[in-house]
């Protein structure tokens, strides 16, 4: 057990931690229900088999953006907080710069892939020959979306690393509040699932630019030039990104893959059944891990002022709560699955839709709970660049 003296006792918990928290759980729990409430609306105007086959893999790309960037978005945060607690500017416009300029050539390639074998990825998924155009489209501009969030994420994360997560989750609320009013539009117009990813590719470059903004006006030094591109930068921003991402390997496995599956092995029904399931799991996974959101930025504070006592102390007292609201909220999800999916989603699903999506739900967020528990840990070793023991 770490011991501490009364005066420590007081600052164990910054008031920083304490708002920032706060503000990423009211704005993260906001997003999360409302597009939770939006599902139903969505399916019912898709249908079942269009939405399984088609959207789910929008959501699926989309979802994978965090995966797919090399762990860029979390390297950026990382050294930019750890830089600006220094005052070391230069430092950050060159992890900015080389982050930018190097997702900016992989997107490329990602874009010219998809264009080339993007149909043939998706009849390999198992999406039905009837929807095959709507599916591509939708691949094709969540790819894009995909590729707009990464090359864009060492610019946007200024804002977390200097820990402003009033005016992150203000962008996020508002870009959530954008997002259902245009379902609603384009799905009532009859604009179907092409005009509903079109609209997401809007907002998300409304949201994007919005935080590029604020970076600026945040941190004046913040420069964005080839000049400061470099190999330091690169190697910098790959070691603690690739080895950050062999510790995801198993978020990809686990909560990703499975709905290729799904879809590939049971059909689009079923994967429309299996996507209702993950969507509440996800939720009651999220809700308490929303928690550990604002701590990278601080745990790298700390490391770079060598503060490991406040550290330790982080990890304690977070683990415990986090420990304490999944088992409340994930404990419930398992007892009252059937009734909160039937509630949820009422006459979109058929009775048989309803069992086998509560049956996937119990399954489910028994292994979301351990998944869980880990996350304080997760989160304040990459912010102390010890990704290596997530790894092992």
């Amino acid at each position: 057990m770490i011991m501490y003296n009364d005066q420590f006792e007081i600052h164990r918990l910054p008031k920083r931690i304490i708002k920032n928290t706060l503000y990423n759980t009211a704005g993260n729990w906001i997003v999360l229900g409302l597009n939770f409430l939006i599902i139903p609306y969505v399916i019912g105007k898709l249908g079942v088999e269009l939405y399984g086959s088609a959207w789910v893999v929008g959501i699926l790309i989309i979802a994978s953006a965090p995966f797919i960037d090399f762990g860029l978005g979390s390297a950026s945060i990382k050294f930019i907080a750890e830089y600006n607690a220094n005052q070391q500017y230069d430092k950050i416009n060159e992890i900015v710069s080389t982050g930018v300029f190097y997702y900016a050539i992989f997107g490329v390639i990602l874009l010219l892939i998809v264009s080339l074998f993007g149909v043939k990825l998706l009849a390999l998924i198992g999406v039905p020959p009837n929807f095959s155009d709507e599916a591509f489209f939708v691949l094709f501009f969540s790819t894009f979306i995909l590729i707009l969030i990464n090359t864009c994420s060492p610019l946007t994360s200024v804002v977390t690393s200097l820990q402003r997560m009033d005016l992150t989750n203000t962008v996020t609320v508002t870009t959530a509040l954008l997002n259902i009013f245009q379902t609603l539009i384009v799905l009532s117009t009859n604009l179907g699932i092409r005009g509903l990813i079109v609209g997401y590719l809007v907002i998300n470059i409304i949201s994007i630019s919005w935080l590029i903004f604020l970076s600026y006006r945040l941190l004046p030094q913040l420069k964005l030039k080839l000049l400061f591109v470099n190999r330091d930068a690169l190697k910098q921003l790959w070691h603690f990104g690739i080895n950050l991402q062999l510790s995801r390997i198993s978020q990809i496995v686990v909560f990703q893959l499975d709905k290729i599956f799904a879809l590939r092995f049971f059909g689009s029904a079923s994967a429309a059944f299996y996507e209702v399931a993950v969507k509440v799991a996800t939720l009651a996974r999220n809700i308490p891990l929303v928690l550990t959101s604002a701590l990278l930025p601080v745990a790298s504070e700390m490391d770079a002022k060598k503060e490991d006592q406040k550290v330790n102390i982080l990890f304690e007292r977070g683990s415990r709560y986090l420990i304490i609201v999944g088992m409340l909220l994930l404990g419930y999800i398992f007892i009252m699955s059937r009734l909160i999916i039937q509630t949820w989603m009422g006459k979109t699903l058929s009775q048989e839709g309803i069992d086998a999506a509560s049956n996937v739900m119990k399954i489910l967020v028994i292994g979301y709970f351990f998944n869980m528990t880990t996350g304080i840990a997760s989160t304040i070793a990459a912010g102390i660049n010890r990704t290596d023991i997530e790894r092992n």
